[in-house]
């Protein structure tokens, strides 16, 4: 067994690293948290056995980066951002300017800055994330394989960058990379889905920005499409089934029709039984349910309160410290959540 190999052997790092990604790999197939927590034990063990200045210590503290990354898109907690953003960090400045994975490095601290922004909403972080990404895209020489993924990322980052400040222009530049992305790949592209997804919203933001309905439409087709290419069971799937149902919820409250409000209800319902999804994902997908059905007057809101309420214990683990509790107070729309579920009892004489 390789935890089990003495500590200071010169192969330790190795095949510790070995050992956390076929558990990162049993992770991404079956969801399992033991799995992704027994891989951060041998990460951390693999970092500490690599001397500084050896080569693999950048390749080491991306890896763990990305565990920490992982662990924290299925538990929600934001100690887990902060780690993964360190190692990041780490493997940005740890790696020469003319090594060949130095681009790969800078895309992956980008990500982590992105998530971080998603997280705590620190324009500091967006602007960084987007420094990064240009920095990757810059070193990569056109035709590298890779060069498609952190484009598409940059594409993401100008995306984001309108969202807080409205500028317009950063939303045409979205557009326009996110269409050369898709049509640049095959249809059956791993990464396809993905990139559907965020052409959509940016063409929903686009819609709340002009109010053209043809950007509705458009986001209810590239919607559509992401949720299609999704397998049935993936930790993703409740993501894009989320997206999908509010673009159909956005579609109903400009036309009114009534099947667009049941296809949002449905898709809406989906997204919360996928259970190996990020708690705040589910939780999310069962409040849009629950008020799209109560404004609407539908029974149903019932049970998709009680929905959300399941989630509560997850996403306010009573392992985590007082401070994380207020942040996940504060993030998630929990308030709307107690005043409204019982006033729809009492609407509903439940």
């Amino acid at each position: 067994m390789v935890v089990e190999t003495p500590t200071g052997l010169p192969d330790l790092a190795g095949h510790q690293h070995s050992l956390a990604m076929s558990h990162v790999q049993c992770f991404q197939r079956i969801g399992s948290l033991d799995d992704l927590e027994f891989a951060l034990k041998c990460f951390h063990i693999a970092v500490a056995a690599t001397p500084n200045g050896h080569p693999d210590m950048a390749y080491c503290q991306q890896s763990l980066a990305q565990c920490y990354t992982d662990h924290f898109q299925m538990l929600g907690n934001v100690e887990d951002l902060e780690s993964a953003l360190k190692y990041s960090q780490a493997a940005v400045l740890g790696t020469p300017s003319s090594h060949t994975d130095l681009a790969g490095h800078q895309c992956n601290l980008e990500l982590s800055y992105n998530q971080h922004f998603q997280r705590l909403g620190n324009l500091d972080d967006l602007e960084s994330a987007l420094k990064y990404n240009k920095m990757a895209v810059a070193g990569t020489p056109s035709g590298h394989p890779a060069l498609p993924s952190y484009q598409y990322y940059l594409e993401v980052s100008y995306s984001k960058c309108f969202k807080r400040p409205g500028n317009l222009d950063d939303l045409e530049s979205a557009l326009k990379y996110f269409h050369s992305a898709i049509s640049a790949r095959p249809i059956d592209h791993s990464n396809m889905a993905i990139y559907q997804q965020a052409i959509a919203a940016s063409y929903t933001d686009h819609f709340q920005r002009l109010g053209n309905v043809d950007d509705l439409e458009s986001a209810l087709k590239y919607n559509n499409a992401s949720v299609a290419a999704i397998p049935s069971g993936h930790p993703s799937l409740a993501s894009h089934q989320h997206d999908l149902a509010l673009s159909y919820a956005h579609q109903f409250i400009i036309l009114g029709n009534l099947e667009d409000l049941l296809c949002a209800l449905y898709y809406f319902h989906a997204s919360t039984q996928c259970r190996t999804a990020n708690p705040g994902e589910l939780f999310d997908s069962a409040l849009e349910w629950a008020i799209l059905a109560n404004q609407n007057n539908l029974p149903e809101c019932m049970e998709a309160y009680c929905s959300a309420i399941s989630t509560l214990p997850d996403l306010v683990w009573m392992g985590n410290v007082v401070v994380q509790h207020h942040e996940v107070l504060s993030h998630y729309r929990i308030i709307r959540l107690i005043a409204d579920g019982p006033a729809a009892c009492i609407k509903f004489n439940k």
